[in-house]
């Protein structure tokens, strides 16, 4: 088995350029590039289940106010009715 060898100069030269390896810089600068995107990539998954979250509750407190609002309106609905039937009762 052939043993592999430190490069022969530490620096980016054109053979190794010739030979299809990249600017070591140009790479740093991919990486990094990859990390931002993975970073932004994970803290938008966060963000939709923090979404997620908030509309389940808010979508329970609207439910929780429309069963109020409606319960209110039911209330109003009897008393107005009775009102209306003692006014028609009493005119007779």
């Amino acid at each position: 088995m052939l043993e592999i060898l430190p490069p022969a100069h530490p620096h980016f030269t054109r053979l190794q350029r010739s030979r299809g390896a990249m600017d070591p810089v140009v790479r740093q600068m991919f990486d990094d590039l990859i990390h931002r995107f993975d970073t932004f990539r994970s803290e938008f998954d966060g963000l939709g289940a923090r979404l997620d979250r908030r509309f389940t509750e808010s979508e329970a407190f609207r439910s929780e106010h429309d069963s109020a609002v409606d319960s209110r309106l039911d209330s109003l609905e009897q008393f107005a009715s009775a009102q209306y039937t003692t006014a028609i009762i009493a005119d007779n």
